[in-house]
C-alpha cells in the first residue's frame, strides 16, 4: 500500500499564461469603411422625399438600435415582392438584388443628418456640425437614440445658447420632450427681458457702453427702443419668429410670469407684441 503524505503531495501545474492580442487595424475606420461599402448590404434606407438610397447592413443596425431592430423585424422582403420594392432604386453595379432583406423610409430627415446617425451607430462616433444639431436631435430622437439627443442638445446649452436663439431652443426642447432645457431657456429669456425693464439713464449708464458686445440686430433693437420709449415701463418687441404656435408662445409667457412675478398681455395680431402691467 503506498501512503502518500502531505508533503508528497505535487500542485497543480501553473495555468498558461494569456496573450493579448492587438489588432493593427482601427475597428472604428473599419467599420465605418463597412458602412460606406455598398457590395455587402443588405438594407436599403430611401431618405427625404426624393427618396435618395442610402445603404446599410441589418446585422449591424438590429444590434446598434431598437428602433432599426423592430422595424427590420416586421419588413423583411418577400422575394416576390423583390422587384417591386426595389423598382426606380438604382442600385450600385456591385450590389446583388438578391442580398436586399428590406427597404425602409426616412422621408422627414436628410441624407446628411442620416449619414451621421448612421456613422454613430456604424463607429459608436460622429461629428455634428452646429448647423445640424437640431436635425441630428429630432431624428435621434425619432429613432430612440437618446444618447444623441441629449449630447446634441448638451452641446447647443454650453457652447450655442443666447438669448437671442433661446427661444430656438425652447422650440427644440419641447418637441423633444426636454423639461430641464425648456427651464434653462426661459432663464436665458428672462436674462433678455432684463435689458428692456430698466429705465432710460440706466440704460444709458450700465448698458450702453457694452453694447458692441452684444449682437447687432440686438444692439439696434435696444437703441431703438430706448429712444423712442425713453423712461418705460413696458415691452414691446418682436422677440419670436412665425415658425413658434401661437400655443408654445403662450406657454413660455406663462412661465415668464412666474420668473418676472408680472403679468404680461400679448396680442399675436401686432407682431408679437407684449406689454407688461
Amino acid at each position: 500500500m503506498l501512503t502518500v503524505a502531505q508533503d508528497d503531495v505535487q500542485p497543480p501545474p501553473p495555468s498558461p499564461t494569456t496573450v493579448n492580442l492587438e489588432s493593427k487595424f482601427s475597428m472604428t475606420e473599419d467599420y465605418n469603411a463597412m458602412r460606406l461599402d455598398k457590395s455587402l448590404a443588405d438594407i436599403v434606407i430611401l431618405v427625404d422625399e426624393s427618396k435618395t438610397p442610402i445603404y446599410a447592413h441589418s446585422v449591424i443596425l438590429s444590434h446598434r438600435s431598437e428602433y432599426y431592430k423592430k422595424a427590420l423585424s416586421t419588413r423583411w422582403i418577400k422575394n416576390q415582392d423583390r422587384t417591386v420594392l426595389l423598382e426606380g432604386i438604382a442600385l450600385p453595379t456591385d450590389l446583388d438584388p438578391q442580398h436586399i432583406r428590406a427597404v425602409l423610409t426616412h422621408p422627414d430627415t436628410d441624407v446628411e443628418t442620416l449619414n451621421i446617425l448612421l456613422e454613430y451607430i456604424y463607429t459608436g462616433s460622429a461629428c455634428v456640425p452646429e448647423s445640424q444639431l437640431s436635425s441630428v436631435a429630432l431624428f435621434a430622437d425619432y429613432i430612440s437614440m437618446d444618447d444623441v439627443k441629449l449630447q446634441c442638445l448638451a452641446y447647443w446649452n454650453m457652447h450655442l445658447l443666447k438669448g437671442e436663439n433661446a427661444l430656438d431652443f425652447y422650440a427644440l426642447a419641447v418637441r423633444l420632450g426636454e423639461k430641464e432645457y425648456q427651464r434653462i431657456m426661459i432663464s436665458q429669456t428672462v436674462n433678455l427681458v432684463g435689458l428692456y425693464k430698466m429705465t432710460r439713464p440706466d440704460f444709458e449708464n450700465l448698458v450702453k457702453p457694452y453694447l458692441s458686445m452684444l449682437p447687432n440686430d440686438l444692439q439696434e433693437n435696444l437703441i431703438e427702443h430706448y429712444e423712442v420709449s425713453g423712461a418705460t415701463k413696458e415691452w414691446s418687441h418682436q422677440i419670436i419668429s412665425d415658425i413658434i404656435p401661437n400655443s408654445m408662445f403662450d406657454d413660455l409667457i406663462l412661465e415668464l410670469e412666474k420668473y418676472l412675478d408680472r403679468k404680461f398681455s400679448v396680442d399675436h395680431a401686432i407682431a408679437w407684441e407684449i406689454r407688461w402691467y
